[in-house]
This record gives structure tokens, C-alpha cells and sequence, in this order.
């Protein structure tokens, strides 16, 4: 690395002016004017050719390339900037620049179908050999080189980094380790919160890009506008209060929007239908082209389609610009129950009968938790009803007892919305509480009874993050750790201590209140409900959970209890 440093002669206390060799000159792979290198898979050692071949196709390098090539050179104060990192000359400025003389000087670094399409100027030996060596600034490898680049490229003399270069350093920079504050103060920008949201904003449209870009392999950057996706389509998506809301938090740590895992397969549909209505269709962009535009989904979702006042609501109600939209996120949302064609009013849905023969349903399911199955035959012949009388495979009664069913079975009902997720003590009753409402009300109502094994064990999570979250109220929790030989204390031992404080009348882990601490006594006295649970949880071949069962064991106070719990958090 032939490294001429010019004495006398310092730009700043961090950076000083230097002769390089052209050759010795390595463009910037983490710089944000390739955003686009950064949503495709990890790029081979041929990195610097693909920047290369990225800034000929984008970044008008060919205009660039005559101009320097007319002047013979580079002119003294077109400085580029870099630094030095293992070894090595990285341009941090003037990418596009170094870009340019190193094309000029060997022109086989442009791959055969960009040079027919962007053919190079005549270059001159004379030209060629000023370019072999190039001024440059050099900084120190330190936080004030980034910083005195990314505020350049907010002045206008400078060719500003477009919306998607600028978040994506922003994002980038976060991914390194850099706090917000810090991201923020580097780049002479006070609003704290308006860095924050670029950055989770760009995270999101990476992961629809991405998405996109494995089905769609030639798709470039270029074409993925991420304004109108991001600001004005997705906010009214991942938003719980409208028709079409998905309802998702974003992790305060990583700032990524967390569907529940049971939900993630889904979730991905959902972004690449989406990411296809922006990012994959072609423009409309003539007269005829605009007035088809909105009655198909040929062409691109547009900006003054989804911009303003519930204008994305009927997008997807019409199911017409992005076909399939609707059912997928009405599936996620748990309220894709069959023959949507059906209308029926919650309010007026008739009474279950009385006198229905619920014998026939209800010798499907063990009613012993240590029993197995003993249907007779002739009985598996009978219609296929409910546990209320109604017939499941009639497509009214279906839609009945599914919208019943949903409202009322294992923690379907339960009301969560009062945690705040952002709170480190809130996180782990969340997530699971999120997903046993989940799988209570998911595929129909009946996902619970599907896996019960499973749904025991989500019970006893619930149970356990419930009982710690409220002992970590007071000192009790933090007492019991201390008197444990493990890393946290065990579940039995944070019920029997509460049932102590029951019998000695101390109301101190109850909010101090005599009726939860009552239904505390009810529901674990003697531990019966968790020695139930521990029996499926460590004996599972042995043990037979069914919905009955699982129905019986929240509606007897435990979910009364819980929700009791829940509700006393702040």
C-alpha cells in the first residue's frame, strides 16, 4: 500500500492530506449510497466489482467519467476522503469519483452488458497516468470521519443521499451498536424520535424488500419507492385500532415489528403480497395506463392512492389492487372463518338450543384427564355437532359457533391491552399471554384442543410469568431468589408462599385485597391446579389434557384470577 502523506499539511487534528495509488483505493461496501447491496445476499469477493457496476448503472459514474476525462484528471480540490481500516485505503467521499478513475483507467471493470449500454470516453495515456495516483484526505478510524461525512451530505453543494441512502445509514449505524442519541448528535439532528423511526422504518422495508427480492431476483433497489409503503401504507396496517389493523408492537431493543411465532409464516405473505403491489408491478404512467391503474392490480400501488384519510381501508376491502390482501390479514387477525359470504350479526345470534344432545360430541373428547378414548362405533355415525347442538359441517352453524366459541373458550377473552410491552418486567408475561390468546381463538377456535399438550404448557407459563410479575411488585420475589439454590425461584415455591401469606392474613402480595386473595386460595390450595398442569408437563404419555378439560380448568377462576392480575399492573 503506497501511501504518500503530504508534510506540513493537515485538513483537521483527525485527518491529513495524502498522494495514493489509484489501485490501493477501495470503495466504501457499508457506504448508504449502496442500499441496495446491502438487501442482497452476502456479496463474494467481488464486492468492489458489484459496487463498481452498481455506480455505473445508478449513480451517472459515465457522465462523471467524460468530465474527468476532459479535464485530464481530477481537479485538486475534488478531494475524496477516506481511512485507513485493516490495512487498507476505504473511501469514506467521493465514491462515485474514485469510481470513475478507476473505469477510465481499466475499463474491464464494467461487466460486458453495461459497457454496451453506458460505453466510456476515449481516455488518454496522459489522462490515464494522473489518474494513477489521486489526493486524498485521510482520517483517523474514529467517529468524527463519519461524522463530518454524513453532515456533508445535508449541504447542497454536496449530492445529497437520497430518503432510503439516508435511513439506511442511519440503520446501519445502529446496527453497529451506536445508540439513537448518539446517531443523532453525529449527524446535527436534535429529533431523537425522528431518527428512530427511520431506522425501524427502514428495517421494515428491508424485510418486504427482502422478501420481494426472493421471488423476484432481478428486482433492483431503484425501482422500491420506500416513502409510500412505509409512511403512509404499513402505519395504517400495523395499526390495532382499524378495520385492516394487524395489531403488532415493535421491539423497543431491536425496533422490529414481533408477530407471534405461530403467526411469522403468515405474517411473511402478508409483506410479500404487499411488497409486490409496490415494489414489483410496473409504473402506470401513461393516460390509459392511469386510468386501468385502479382497476387492476397490473400496475403499482401509487402514492395519491393510499395518501390521506382512510383511503386504505377500501383498498383492501375491495380486494381488487392487491387480490388475496384481505383474507390473508383477516386469517392473521384470527377472523378468517369460512364462507365469509355469510353476514351475521353478533348482536342477534340466536340462543344455543336447549335440550341439544350433547352426548354427541362430547364422546369424542375424553372427559377423564386419565382416560383414552372409548367411542363406540356406532356412534362415530352421528351428525357432527357441537358441544351446544349445532351441526359443524353446516356452514351457518359453523360461522355461529365459531364467532360463540371464539368469545367465550379457553383465554380467548382475555384482555391484555393495558401492558406496557416496552416495561422489561411486562416482556415475558406478554409474549406469552399473546400467544395463548393466540391459540385460543386461532384455525377456528379449535387450535387449542388440536395441541392440548402444548396448550398446558402455554398455561403454566401464564400462571408462572402472572405470579412473578406480581410478587416482583413488592419484595417477595426478590426474597424467595435469595433463599433459592437456582437462578430464580421455582413456581411451587412462589404459590406456597403466597397461600402462607393467605392463611396468616398478610394481603401484601394481594394488592390488599381480601377477594384475589380469596381466588388465589380457591384456585391453588393444596397446588391442585399446578400438580394437574406438572403431571402434563413432566408425564405427558400418561396424562390425556383434552378441551373439556382445558375449558373447565380457566373457567373454574383461574382466568378470572389471572386477569384479576393482569389488570392491577401498571
Amino acid at each position: 500500500m503506497a501511501i504518500q502523506y503530504i508534510q506540513g499539511m493537515r485538513h483537521s487534528n483527525s485527518a491529513q492530506y495524502a498522494v495514493v495509488d489509484l489501485q490501493d483505493i477501495y470503495l466504501d461496501e457499508e457506504n448508504p449510497r449502496f442500499a441496495s447491496t446491502t438487501l442482497l445476499p452476502v456479496l463474494t469477493d467481488s464486492s468492489q466489482l458489484s459496487i463498481i457496476n452498481y455506480l455505473v448503472e445508478y449513480a451517472n459514474v459515465i457522465e462523471l467519467a467524460e468530465s474527468i476525462s476532459k479535464n485530464k484528471g481530477l481537479y485538486n480540490e475534488d478531494i475524496a476522503s477516506a481511512y485507513i481500516k485493516d490495512n487498507k485505503v476505504i473511501v469514506l467521499e467521493g465514491n462515485r469519483r474514485i469510481t470513475a478513475c478507476k473505469i477510465l483507467v481499466n475499463e474491464s471493470l464494467i461487466n460486458e452488458d453495461l459497457r454496451k449500454r453506458f460505453p466510456l470516453p476515449t481516455v488518454d495515456p496522459e489522462t490515464v497516468k494522473n489518474l494513477k495516483r489521486v489526493n486524498l484526505i485521510i482520517y483517523d478510524e474514529s467517529t468524527d470521519a463519519q461524522k463530518y461525512i454524513a453532515s456533508k451530505h445535508t449541504q447542497p453543494d454536496i449530492k445529497k443521499w437520497s430518503t432510503i441512502e439516508q435511513y439506511n445509514y442511519y440503520c446501519s449505524q445502529f446496527k453497529k451498536g451506536k445508540s439513537i442519541t448518539q446517531i443523532a448528535n453525529e449527524v446535527s439532528i436534535k429529533n431523537i424520535k425522528s431518527i428512530e423511526s427511520k431506522i425501524r422504518d427502514y428495517i421494515l422495508f428491508r424485510k418486504i424488500f427482502e422478501l420481494v427480492k426472493n421471488k423476484h431476483h432481478t428486482l433492483p433497489i431503484e425501482t422500491a419507492a420506500i416513502l409510500p409503503v412505509i409512511t403512509q401504507f404499513m402505519p395504517k396496517i400495523l395499526n390495532k385500532n382499524i378495520e385492516f389493523g394487524l395489531d403488532l408492537e415493535f421491539d423497543q431493543e431491536t425496533l422490529e415489528y414481533t408477530p407471534l411465532p405461530s403467526q411469522l409464516e403468515l405474517y411473511d405473505q402478508i409483506l410479500l403480497l404487499i411488497g409486490e403491489a409496490f415494489f414489483a408491478r410496473p409504473e402506470a404512467k401513461k393516460k390509459v395506463e392511469l386510468d386501468q391503474r385502479s382497476k387492476n392490480d397490473k400496475y403499482r400501488i401509487s402514492t395519491d392512492e393510499i395518501k390521506g384519510k382512510d383511503k386504505v381501508n377500501p383498498l383492501i376491502r375491495s380486494d381488487v389492487r392487491i387480490p388475496g390482501l384481505k383474507k390473508l390479514i383477516l386469517k392473521f387477525r384470527n377472523e378468517d372463518i369460512e364462507e365469509q359470504s355469510f353476514s351475521v350479526d353478533l348482536g342477534n345470534i340466536k340462543p344455543f338450543p336447549e335440550n341439544s344432545p350433547k352426548s354427541n360430541f362430547i364422546h369424542l373428547i375424553p372427559t377423564d384427564i386419565n382416560n383414552t378414548d372409548k367411542r363406540e362405533p356406532a356412534q362415530a355415525e352421528q351428525p357432527n355437532l357441537n358441544l351446544n347442538g349445532y351441526n359443524r359441517d353446516n356452514a351457518t352453524d359453523k360461522k355461529t359457533f365459531a364467532l360463540r366459541e371464539k368469545q367465550t373458550s379457553f383465554f380467548a377473552d382475555l384482555k391484555i391491552e393495558n401492558l406496557d410491552p416496552s416495561m422489561p418486567e411486562n416482556k415475558g408475561l406478554v409474549a406469552v399471554a399473546k400467544e395463548i390468546v393466540a391459540i385460543s381463538k386461532a384455525d377456528g377456535c379449535s387450535t387449542y384442543y388440536k395441541f392440548p399438550i402444548a396448550s398446558a404448557f402455554l398455561l403454566r407459563s401464564l400462571i408462572e410469568q402472572t405470579i412473578t410479575r406480581q410478587l416482583k411488585k413488592g419484595n417477595s420475589y426478590k426474597r424467595l431468589t435469595n433463599q433459592s439454590s437456582k437462578p430464580t425461584p421455582e413456581l411451587g415455591a412462589m404459590i406456597d408462599d403466597m397461600l402462607k401469606s393467605y392463611r396468616n392474613k398478610n394481603l401484601q402480595d394481594f394488592n390488599q385485597d381480601k377477594l384475589l386473595a380469596k381466588d388465589f386460595n380457591s384456585c391453588f390450595e393444596g397446588m391442585a391446579t399446578k400438580d394437574q398442569l406438572d403431571k402434563i408437563v413432566h408425564n405427558p404419555a400418561e396424562s390425556h389434557p383434552n378441551k373439556v378439560f382445558l375449558d373447565n380448568l380457566s373457567n373454574a377462576g383461574l382466568k378470572s384470577l389471572i386477569q384479576k392480575f393482569i389488570d392491577s399492573f401498571e
